[in-house]
């Protein structure tokens, strides 16, 4: 879970069914409670063996209180670049 300044609690699920993986080809690159900043990468997964197994790499990103905003934006959609907004809340 990642906490945004702007209050928004955000979850990313990488690949619909890595959990098949069991954390294979995963590198967390922060600990829980670090501090990070746009474009930091928070964590590392092989795509080529998600391929490989035949699993989807799709990123779904969560926000789990939007009740919290009057709204949330989709910034972008696709492939995202490092330090892009993907999301704004509007309260």
């Amino acid at each position: 879970l990642i906490r945004s300044e702007c209050g928004a609690e955000v979850l990313l699920h990488v690949g619909l069914d890595s959990v098949k993986l069991r954390g294979e080809g995963f590198r967390q690159l922060v600990r829980k409670g670090d501090a990070v900043r746009a474009g930091q990468p928070v964590l590392g997964f092989d795509r080529s063996l998600m391929a490989e197994r035949g699993l989807d790499d799709t990123v779904v990103v969560t926000v789990t209180n939007p009740g919290d905003f009057a709204r949330v934006e989709v910034c972008c959609e696709g492939d995202v670049a490092a330090g892009a907004a993907v999301l704004r809340c509007v309260s």
